[in-house]
């Protein structure tokens, strides 16, 4: 189960890719025990929680043409929600404090 998750993580898109380098800078931060690069990493998977919540997924049927071959179109457009938007601005608080952990301790 956890492998055909991230297989069908789709790291092409910004927001899980930030997510995901999130989660690998918390297990480095961890490991290191570096409490503002935690910070950080919190940070940047709120941040991409959040814009994940405020790009959903929208699948169109294109129909063939002369000059078109059809297919199905998937985009992603930003309609921000409530959710998102405190996610999005909680990680970047996060990110924030991290970094200033991180300049001045």
């Amino acid at each position: 189960m956890p492998v055909d998750f991230l297989k069908n993580l789709e790291l092409t898109l910004w927001w899980n890719f930030l997510t995901a380098i999130g989660g690998a800078i918390i297990i480095a931060a961890l490991t290191a025990h570096e409490h503002g690069l935690i910070l950080i990493g919190l940070g940047m998977i709120a941040w991409g929680f959040g814009e994940n919540v405020n790009h959903k997924q929208m699948i169109e049927f294109i129909p063939a043409t002369a000059y078109t071959p059809g297919g199905v179109l998937t985009t992603h457009p930003r309609f921000p929600t409530p959710l998102g938007l405190c996610l999005d601005g909680s990680g970047l608080v996060l990110i924030a404090l991290g970094i200033w952990k991180l300049l001045f301790s």
